[in-house]
């Protein structure tokens, strides 16, 4: 098996030049980020952030520039992290039109080194709070003598009352 494992490194030396996450989520109008990593030697390269199902069919969103300044394209942007040999992709205010196969990329003579990402934007999670349960009042009855006695407490946020039909306990 190792030898196999030398076999493919020597064949092709850059099939592990560029990796990522395999899938990014992000809420329905939230943002998402992607982290690609590449190994030393590709730091001045152009890194870009592409769609498409195939790598040959893929349309560029947005690219680096010869800088690590932050690139931005409409609601995606990119960053090149050179001394970390990592480039950060974002894509803000997400729509569901936006999920889908995404590739990270870096631009080479000949076969560009790719790494693909399956975007999913999920549905947004409501902000607003929900309804406290209403209490309902506990009664505890007992009636141990005749007349018998009840107690009714009633809870509310800010305070309690207690109501007897007990005399002694007014």
């Amino acid at each position: 098996m190792r030898i196999f494992l030398v076999w493919i490194w020597i064949l092709f030396p850059g099939c592990w030049a560029l990796t990522g996450p395999h899938e990014a989520k992000g809420p329905l109008g939230g943002e998402l980020s992607v982290q690609c990593s590449y190994v030393r030697g590709y730091e001045t390269y152009i890194k870009y952030w592409c769609r498409g199902t195939m790598q040959i069919s893929c349309h560029v969103v947005v690219q680096t520039s010869d800088s690590e300044a932050i690139v931005k394209q409409d609601r995606v942007s990119i960053r090149d992290i050179r001394t970390n040999n990592t480039f950060i992709v974002t894509m803000k205010n997400l729509t569901e039109g936006d999920s889908g196969i995404y590739w990270c990329g870096i631009e080479e003579l000949g076969w560009d080194r790719m790494f693909s990402v399956k975007v999913s934007v999920l549905p947004a999670v409501s902000a607003s709070p929900m309804p406290a349960p209403e209490k309902e009042p506990k009664v505890d009855a007992t009636c141990m003598e005749s007349p018998c006695t009840w107690t009714v407490l009633q809870v509310t946020e800010s305070n309690s009352t207690v109501h007897s039909s007990d005399p002694s306990a007014r």
